[in-house]
C-alpha cells in the first residue's frame, strides 16, 4: 500500500473517532434481527425478550505463551486479576456463529442428554463429545461446543435516552481525580495476632473526591462519573440474565478447571480475561496472514467478538458492586502512584491490553452508590479515551525500559525502519523519546549504584580478594547479580560467567580489604565489563533517535490493533472507509489506528515529561528496585520487543534430515507394533519426547527429553502436553510419518484426553503424503501445509478437528490417548 496513495486518500476522508465522543446518534446502528437455526423464526435482539444464543467452546490455552516454564500451580487459589505480559496462561472462546433461541437450545440440549443416557444400552462407538463436561454439537454444522453465549443489542442503545453535556475536562485533571480516589480509598488495620499492618480498599464516595478539586473541575468530574440526567431504568429479561450468569459460570469452571461458584470474586475477572485473550488471538491470526485490522473477519469471528465484548461489558452489573469497585482500585494502583506500598505486580510484568479491558468495564462503576444501570456501561466516552491514552503511555515506557530495546541489535533493521519513515513532527518525537530514554537510563544507573553499595555491604570486609576476577566470581553467585543482569544485558552476564578466569584488573590488584570503601573498585569492575562488552560485540550500540522512534511505533502496533478491534465492537463505530489493503506493522496503519482511537499521531504529545507528572511516576515505578525484585521472585524471562507471533518448531526441508535428528533418542520396541514407543517431536517447543525403555533407558541429550513418570500408564506426549503445551499438543511421529494431535479437556485432573492422527506436512514429488512410510519416496516439507497447521493451532480449531475425525472413525472401541 503506497504511502503517497494513503496520504492522498487520507485528505479526502474524515476519520470518525470511536472514543471521547458524546454524540449518541444511533442512526447507523440498525436493530439486530437473527434467524434461529431450529425454528427458522426471525427475532429482534432485545433486552426484555427471550435470549438468542450462539454455541461456543471454552478452553484453557497457552498458545500465546512466551514462557512455557510457567503455569498455574493451584487453580483454586490462583489470582487472575493481572495477566502477566508473557501470557503464560489464558482462556480462549470460539464459536460457529449460528444463532439459536435459548428456549430452543434448552430443548435440544435436553435431547442430547437423553440420547447419551440411552447410548450405554447400545453397542455404539465412542462419542466425539463429552456430556459430563457440558459438550454438545451445533445442530447445524456439528461444531464442538460446551456452552452458549447470549447476543445483546448495541451497547450505545442502552444509554440512548441520556442527554449529557460534554464534560470539558483535561487529561491531567482526570488523572488527578483518579489518583485522589485511589489514595482516599486505602485504609489500614493491625491484626491482633500477628500485629502486622494490613492494607485494604474502602472505596470513597464521589463527593469526597470533588471536595478536593476546583469548582469547574469538580463539576466536570461529577458530570463524567455521576451520570447526571434522566435515565430510563431497564432490566434484563430472566432469560438473558440466566444466560449471562451461565456463561460466566462456564468461563470460570472450564477456564480454570474448578468447581462452579457463582459468588466467587474471580468470575467477572475471568470473563474479562477471556475477552482480551480471544481478541489477542484474532490479532495474531491477522498478523500472520499479513492483513490489516480493516480486513473483514469471518462471520463466525465477527459474531463471537461482538457477543463476547457485550456480555463482558454488562457482566459487572450482575455482581457485587463493592467487590467490582475494589477490583478497579486494585487495577489502578499499577498505573497511578499511591501513598503506601501495595502488594501488586510491577507495571513491567503486566499485560496492558488485559488491564485496559478490565479497567474499561470497571471504571464506570467506580463511583456508583446505587444499583448500577445501563448508563454505567462503557460506551467509548471521555473515560475510555483518557484510559486508552494512559495505557498507551505506560506501554511506551514499558517497551523503552525492556530488555536491550534501546540498543541496536541488527543494522539492517534500523535502516529498513528509517526508509519507511514519514517526515511528520520528526524532531519533536525524537526529542521526546530521547528525553524519556535518558530518564530511564539515569534511573537504571542510580539503581545500579545503589545495588553496588548493597553488594559492598553484603560481601563484608574480610572476604574481599586482591584479584578482580575473584570478585566477579563471587558476584556471579550473589543474589544481587540478578538485578544487575537485567540492566547490563545478558551479554555482560554471560561474559562474567565465562570469562572470570581471564578477566583481570591489574590496576586494583593491591586494593585495601575495607569493602565498605571500595565503591570505586566495584565501579571499575562494571565499567570493565561494559568496555569488554562493547569491544566484543557491536550489538549494544544505542539506536539512533529516528530508528528508535520507528522501532517503538512498531512495538506499539499489537496493543493498538487489539485496542482498535476491542473498541470497534464495544462502540459499534464503523471502520474508516479507506482501502483495506494496508499491510500490518506499517506507518499508515499506525496513523489510521491512532486517529480511529482519538489518540495523537505524534508521540511527543504522549511522552511530554514537562506537563505530565504521571509519566515520571511511571518511569520511577518501572526502574525501582521493587520492580527488579518482583522479576526475580516470579522467575520471568525478559520479553523482546517488537513481540513476534509464536511460531511452530522449524522443520528441516528433507524428511531424512528429520529422521537423523531423532536417531539418538529412539528407544527399542518391545514388539513390532508398539506404537507408543515412537519418538515424537513437539512442534510447539521442539523437544523430542521418547518413552523410556525398561531395559535401555535413554538420557537427555541436547533437545532430547526422556519422560519418566511415577504413573506408568500415562504416555510421554500426554505428560509433555500438560507441562508445556496446555490443552492441545502437536507431535510429529517420525517413524510413522504422522501427526499426533492431543486434546486434554480437563488439564490432567481426570486423565481424560482425545486425539487423532493426521498426515504430516511432508509430501513426495507427486504431492502426496506417505503415512507409515509405505512407499518410501523422498519427502519434502510443504510450506503451505505447515503454515495451515500453524494457523489452525493459533485459531484453536484442533479440538473441533479431533471431534470431526472421531465422528468419521469406524472403530467400535475407543482409543486410550493417555498412553501416547
Amino acid at each position: 500500500f503506497p504511502e503517497e496513495l494513503y496520504a492522498k486518500e487520507r485528505t479526502n476522508q474524515v476519520f470518525q473517532s470511536c472514543l471521547g465522543t458524546t454524540d449518541l446518534d444511533l442512526s447507523s446502528q440498525t436493530n439486530l434481527i437473527l434467524t434461529c437455526i431450529f425454528c427458522q423464526e426471525n427475532s429482534e435482539v432485545r433486552l426484555n425478550s427471550d435470549a438468542i444464543v450462539l454455541p461456543a467452546y471454552i478452553e484453557s490455552s497457552r498458545t500465546l505463551s512466551k514462557n512455557r516454564l510457567r503455569k498455574i500451580e493451584n487453580p483454586d487459589t490462583f489470582d487472575p486479576s493481572f495477566m502477566s505480559n508473557d501470557l503464560y496462561w489464558g482462556i480462549h472462546v470460539s464459536s460457529c456463529g449460528h444463532a439459536i433461541h435459548a428456549s430452543c437450545w434448552i430443548k435440544y440440549h435436553d435431547s442430547v442428554l437423553i440420547q447419551d443416557q440411552r447410548r450405554v444400552l447400545r453397542m455404539r462407538g465412542a462419542t466425539n463429545y463429552d456430556v459430563e463436561r457440558g459438550e454438545f454439537l451445533c445442530p447445524l454444522c456439528q461444531t464442538l461446543s460446551n456452552t452458549v453465549i447470549p447476543v445483546l443489542p448495541y451497547l450505545r442503545s442502552f444509554a440512548g435516552d441520556i442527554k449529557l453535556t460534554p464534560p470539558q475536562m483535561s487529561y491531567k485533571d482526570w488523572l488527578d481525580g483518579l489518583e485522589k480516589a485511589l489514595n482516599g480509598s486505602i485504609e489500614s488495620r493491625y491484626e491482633d495476632e500477628s500485629h502486622e499492618e494490613q492494607l485494604f480498599f474502602n472505596p470513597c464516595p464521589l463527593s469526597s473526591i470533588t471536595k478536593m478539586m476546583a469548582e469547574t473541575v469538580a463539576f466536570n468530574f461529577q458530570l463524567l462519573f455521576g451520570f447526571a440526567g434522566g435515565s430510563k431504568v431497564q432490566e434484563f429479561s430472566d432469560s438473558i440474565r440466566e444466560r449471562i450468569t451461565t456463561f460466566g459460570r462456564s468461563i470460570y469452571t472450564l477456564g480454570l478447571n474448578v468447581d462452579p461458584d457463582d459468588d466467587n470474586d474471580r468470575v467477572p475477572t475471568i470473563l474479562w480475561t477471556s475477552c482480551a485473550y480471544t481478541i489477542q488471538t484474532i490479532e495474531n491470526l491477522l498478523r500472520i496472514d499479513s492483513k490489516s485490522i480493516l480486513s473483514p473477519l469471518p462471520l463466525r469471528q465477527t459474531e463471537l467478538i461482538s457477543a463476547l465484548v457485550k456480555v463482558a461489558a454488562v457482566n459487572g452489573l450482575l455482581h457485587d458492586i463493592d467487590k467490582i469497585k475494589k477490583h478497579c482500585l486494585k487495577l489502578l494502583s499499577v498505573l497511578l502512584p499511591s501513598r503506601v506500598r501495595l502488594q501488586v505486580p510491577s507495571l513491567s510484568d503486566v499485560d496492558l491490553f488485559h488491564l485496559l479491558v478490565s479497567l474499561c468495564f470497571t471504571i464506570p462503576i467506580l463511583f456508583t452508590n446505587e444499583i448500577p444501570r445501563f448508563a454505567h456501561v462503557a460506551i467509548g466516552n471521555l473515560n475510555d479515551l483518557y484510559l486508552m491514552r494512559l495505557i498507551l503511555t505506560a506501554h511506551c515506557l514499558q517497551i523503552l525500559s525492556s530488555h536491550n530495546f534501546i540498543y541496536q541489535q541488527d543494522q539492517n533493521i534500523s535502516e529498513s525502519l528509517n526508509s519507511d519513515t514519514i517526515n511528520t513532527d520528526d524532531d519533536e518525537e525524537i526529542e521526546a523519546i530521547n528525553s524519556v530514554v535518558q530518564r530511564i537510563v539515569q534511573s537504571q544507573n542510580e539503581l545500579i549504584s545503589i545495588e553496588c553499595t548493597d553488594v559492598n555491604e553484603h560481601i563484608g570486609q574480610s572476604i574481599l580478594p586482591n584479584d578482580g576476577k575473584q570478585i566477579i566470581e563471587r558476584l556471579c553467585h550473589d543474589k544481587y547479580t540478578k538485578k544487575l543482569k537485567w540492566f547490563m544485558g545478558d551479554n555482560v552476564w554471560y561474559m562474567c560467567q565465562r570469562e572470570t578466569l581471564t578477566l583481570k584488573l591489574p590496576k586494583y590488584r593491591a586494593i585495601t580489604t575495607d569493602c565498605s570503601k571500595n565503591s570505586e573498585f566495584n565501579s571499575a569492575i562494571f565499567n570493565e565489563c561494559r568496555s569488554n562488552q562493547s569491544c566484543q560485540t557491536s550489538s549494544q550500540r544505542l539506536l539512533s533517535g529516528r530508528a528508535l522512534r520507528e522501532k517503538l511505533k512498531l512495538s506499539l502496533l499489537p496493543l493498538l490493533r487489539c485496542s482498535a478491534i476491542f473498541y470497534h465492537y464495544l462502540t459499534g463505530i464503523a471502520w474508516p472507509t479507506i482501502s483495506t489493503t494496508a499491510l500490518p506493522d506499517s506507518p499508515s496503519e499506525y496513523t489510521m489506528i491512532c486517529q480511529y482511537l482519538g489518540l495523537p499521531n505524534c508521540l511527543s504529545k504522549i511522552l511530554n515529561q514537562n506537563n505530565d507528572n504521571n509519566l515520571n511516576d511511571l518511569v520511577n515505578s518501572l526502574t525501582s528496585s521493587d520492580t527488579i525484585t518482583s522479576r526475580d521472585q516470579i522467575n520471568t524471562l525478559p520479553l523482546i520487543y517488537p513481540m513476534e507471533v509464536n511460531e511452530l518448531y522449524p522443520l528441516p526441508k528433507e524428511y531424512i534430515d528429520l529422521m537423523n535428528q531423532v536417531s539418538q533418542g529412539v528407544a527399542p520396541y518391545k514388539y513390532a507394533r508398539d506404537e507408543t514407543r515412537s519418538p515424537c517431536i513437539c512442534l510447539i517447543c521442539g523437544e523430542i519426547v521418547v518413552r523410556s525403555s525398561q531395559t535401555n533407558r535413554q538420557t537427555s541429550v541436547s533437545s532430547l527429553v526422556t519422560t519418566n513418570h511415577p504413573e506408568a500408564n500415562l504416555g510421554p506426549c500426554y505428560l509433555h502436553t500438560l507441562r508445556c503445551c496446555g490443552s492441545v499438543g502437536l507431535y510429529l511421529r517420525v517413524k510413522e510419518c504422522s501427526l499426533l494431535v492431543l486434546n486434554i479437556t480437563d488439564n490432567g485432573r481426570g486423565n481424560k484426553a482425545r486425539g487423532t492422527l493426521i498426515p504430516t506436512p511432508y509430501l513426495d514429488d507427486y504431492g502426496e503424503t506417505d503415512q507409515n512410510l509405505r512407499r518410501g519416496n523422498p519427502l519434502h516439507l510443504c510450506e503451505e501445509r505447515y503454515h495451515l497447521l500453524h494457523r489452525r493451532w493459533l485459531s484453536h480449531t484442533y479440538p473441533e478437528d479431533i471431534s470431526r475425525n472421531m465422528e468419521l472413525s469406524a472403530s467400535v472401541y475407543a482409543t486410550n490417548w493417555t498412553l501416547f
